[in-house]
């Protein structure tokens, strides 16, 4: 076999592993870029993503995103009369997943720290999904109920990677509380209120 066929067939194989990589990649980190340097494919990144990217969610929380970006998937393929259908069924189907509404040990990724007149808001971009994130306001001291919590996030940046546990409100609609303002924003980005009951960095 010529020299030249056997670097395409080479090519061709680290291209099929690439895309495969990349397809994981974008679900988990939002990312799917690929360049070539120096005769080598390496993901736009590469560095940040191969060591970053691995998905460190435990299985509840895997389970319950999966479901999650299917229901996203087949919000937007419904029509208008069929979509209701599918906000019901996805509100079943959490009730399957979380019949408590609490969870321990989810992975994620602090996406913004806020603060007003003593009030502390938390949202986290979750590490498996790249459609969901979870969030809480709350008025936060040591001397508060949630003290020790407000404590512990004095020492978190935005960007740090977290395990956080907690549970969500109930909500009569989406058995859990979901907190966009429209229909097709929380069936296609879910933000979920979450109290949280400890959020640590990892």
């Amino acid at each position: 076999m010529a020299d030249q066929e056997i670097r395409d067939k080479r090519n061709t194989l680290a291209i099929s592993n690439l895309n495969s990589v990349n397809s994981t990649c974008a679900r988990i980190c939002g990312r799917r870029e690929a360049f070539r340097v120096g005769g080598l494919l390496l993901l736009g990144g590469a560095l940040p993503i191969l060591g970053g990217c691995g998905d460190s969610a435990p299985q509840s929380q895997k389970k319950f995103e999966d479901m999650l970006e299917a229901q996203a998937s087949a919000y937007e393929k419904a029509n208008p009369i069929q979509k209701p259908l599918v906000r019901a069924e996805r509100a079943r189907r959490i009730m399957e997943l979380l019949p408590t509404r609490s969870f321990e040990g989810w992975a994620g990724k602090i996406a913004k720290f806020s603060t007003t007149l003593g009030s502390v808001s938390v949202d986290i971009a979750s590490s498996h999904s790249s459609i969901v994130s979870y969030g809480q306001g709350f008025l936060g001291d040591s001397s508060r109920p949630n003290g020790l919590l407000y404590e512990s996030m004095k020492n978190l940046h935005e960007g740090d990677r977290v395990t956080f546990s907690g549970s969500m409100p109930s909500d009569p609609r989406d058995y859990v509380l979901e907190t966009s303002l429209t229909e097709s924003g929380g069936m296609a980005r879910p933000a979920f209120y979450v109290n949280f009951t400890s959020l640590k960095k990892r």
